[in-house]
This record gives structure tokens, C-alpha cells and sequence, in this order.
């Protein structure tokens, strides 16, 4: 999709409903609260398959009113967005 300002792609966050599988040395590192060693585990954890989605994910209103979302996509996409949730259950 070309997008109004002819970008191929939007960054979009996202709600995801994921499960995460943990060792209990990752557990440590969680409950430890370092926000960049816990995004770092994340991101290994997506890469080893250790983390996927599984539960409802949608995009949150905060985001569909932001301004990135607002000066690339139409109202009407914004509007079909706005009305959507996608349960993902990959097949594992």
C-alpha cells in the first residue's frame, strides 16, 4: 500500500495477545526490570519462535486518533481499523 505520503509502510502499535515462554533466568531478568535487557529478551524471544501471538490484538483508539495514522491513511481506513480485533491462533 502506497500511503499519501508514498511510504510502503506505517509503523503501527499495537495491543497483541501473545504468550511468552520464559526459563527462570528470564523470569529473573522480568521481575529484575530493566526495560532494555527485558526488550532485548523480547526480541530474542520473537526470533526463537519463544514468544508468539496468540490471544486478541487490536489497535488501541489512542493510536487510531494519533497524527502519524491520520496524515497516512484516509478516514475510511481509520474508521475500518477503528472497528476491528483479530484473534490470532497460529497454528504451533
Amino acid at each position: 500500500m502506497e500511503t499519501k505520503r508514498g511510504f510502503n509502510t506505517i509503523p503501527i502499535w499495537v495491543r497483541a495477545g501473545m504468550t511468552w515462554n520464559v526459563t527462570p533466568d528470564e523470569l529473573e531478568v522480568l521481575l529484575g526490570g530493566d526495560d532494555a535487557a527485558i526488550g532485548k529478551m523480547f526480541a530474542e524471544a520473537v526470533r526463537a519462535g519463544k514468544a508468539y501471538p496468540d490471544g486478541e490484538t487490536y489497535i488501541p483508539e489512542s493510536v487510531l486518533d494519533g497524527e502519524n495514522l491520520r496524515e497516512n491513511l484516509t478516514s475510511g481506513e481509520l474508521d475500518e481499523l477503528a472497528e476491528k480485533s483479530w484473534d490470532c491462533y497460529p497454528e504451533r
